[in-house]
């Protein structure tokens, strides 16, 4: 335990803010949070003034649940507690040089206002407005397959930085640090921003940094509507196009809430849960368990308070299906069109007509080669480990089964 020669116990810089009747309390450095009654947040109150633990136990000795010791203990599990040495760096976090007050104007409520103003504008203009909205086909603006795909590439990319610099700027703007990172969600590749230290913040804050790359998406597509009904046909007039169609197929996606979207963060907000993907996850591992009639210890949500218990249950019943169905699409519609393009594309490459011909293949398999790599890379970063303790047990199983084989019998 971390404590001062006087006995005291060390805290870290804490976050503390009521929510309900609970206290939400972390680092905003880490993004540790937990939800704590008052009393916990009394506690933690005494030792920020320097009471030792045993001073802490005897002023809320009322409470005869309260375990003092216990309590301090959990707050070193969760980082918590300062051992007095010197402070290093917890994380890294993305765009340093952007400090808060360079963003803090993207939370203000006017900034909120003139943003729907013009997202709603954007759907009375595509209902109303006799304009021409372009539709899948004008993404195709060239014979080659390759600049189409390139386009298509480059512009999503680029759409979906600005998505997460969305995320980095608003939270960044409460004084939240954020980090960008690469990373997979199923079978999806995905660029995400780490912004735990936003429960620091009060909910209309959190709903912001949450549904700011949305926002920008809404955004995108207005500018994309109007620049492509204003140029005549040509490279800014395709831009657009493109620009256009891939924006309802980036919100579609965030919808997808069975995966950490942002909708996922909403929903998880608006239920108050504070790992709503976590603690469903961990009981359909504990269901798991008891169903091949190992150990399954105890049912983890029971741990959990009744109204976010409910919300975690039904959550269940909403991210199996949906997984199972994600899964399959891929499997049997995502995964044979990019193997059968793919084929058809080598064949183009061995029997190319032209030097235009050969290109156009090279670079078409050269994409889907690299964005490949890029997912592996990312799965593996992410899951490695888990996959190398599997086949550690499974090869000590193994070696536990030979060493039991009495001498002289061969293998089944």
């Amino acid at each position: 335990m971390s404590t001062s020669g006087s006995g005291t116990v060390l805290l870290h810089p804490l976050a503390i803010r009521q929510e309900g009747e609970e206290w939400i309390v972390g680092r905003v450095e880490t993004g540790v949070f937990v939800a704590l009654p008052e009393i916990g947040v009394q506690v933690i109150d005494l030792l920020a003034r320097g009471r030792t633990v045993p001073e802490v136990a005897a002023e809320l000795g009322g409470d005869q649940s309260l375990d003092v010791t216990g309590f301090v203990a959990s707050l070193e599990q969760l980082g918590f507690l300062h051992d007095g040495t010197p402070e290093q760096a917890t994380r890294t976090s993305s765009l340093p040089w952007v400090r808060t007050e360079h963003v803090r104007w993207l939370l203000h409520p006017a900034v909120t206002v003139a943003t729907l103003a013009m997202l709603a504008a954007a759907v009375v203009i595509a209902v109303v407005a006799p304009i021409e909205i372009p539709g899948a086909e004008a993404a195709v603006w060239s014979p080659w397959s390759s600049l189409v795909l390139l386009s298509q590439i480059v512009t999503a990319w680029s759409v979906i930085f600005l998505h997460e610099l969305a995320h980095l700027f608003t939270a960044r703007a409460a004084g939240v640090p954020g980090k960008m990172s690469i990373s997979t969600r199923l079978q999806f590749l995905v660029a995400q921003t780490d912004v735990s230290g936003i429960w620091s913040a009060p909910r209309r804050i959190r709903m912001t940094v949450y549904l700011s790359g949305m926002a920008v998406n809404g955004l995108l597509a207005l500018v994309a509507l109007v620049l492509y009904n204003a140029t005549p046909p040509g490279g800014l007039h395709n831009a657009a196009a493109v620009l256009f169609v891939l924006q309802p197929i980036m919100l579609a996606t965030q919808f997808m809430f069975f995966m950490r979207t942002d909708v996922y963060f909403v929903v998880q907000d608006l239920a108050r849960c504070r790992n709503l993907y976590g603690d469903a996850s961990a009981y359909l591992r504990h269901l798991l368990r008891r169903a091949t009639r190992r150990n399954p210890g105890q049912d983890p949500s029971r741990t959990l308070p009744p109204r976010e218990r409910r919300a975690v249950l039904s959550y269940v019943l909403f991210l199996v299906p949906s997984t199972l169905i994600c899964l399959a699409s891929f499997l049997f519609v995502s995964f044979p069109i990019t193997v059968r393009m793919v084929g058809q594309t080598y064949g183009n490459l061995t029997d190319a007509g032209s030097a235009a011909d050969l290109a156009d293949a090279l670079l078409i398999i050269t994409a889907v080669v690299f964005f490949q790599s890029v997912w592996f890379r990312a799965w593996w970063r992410r899951h490695g480990e888990r996959v190398r303790a599997l086949l550690r047990r499974l090869d000590s199983g193994a070696r536990s089964r030979e060493a039991a084989r009495p001498p002289g019998t061969l293998p089944p």
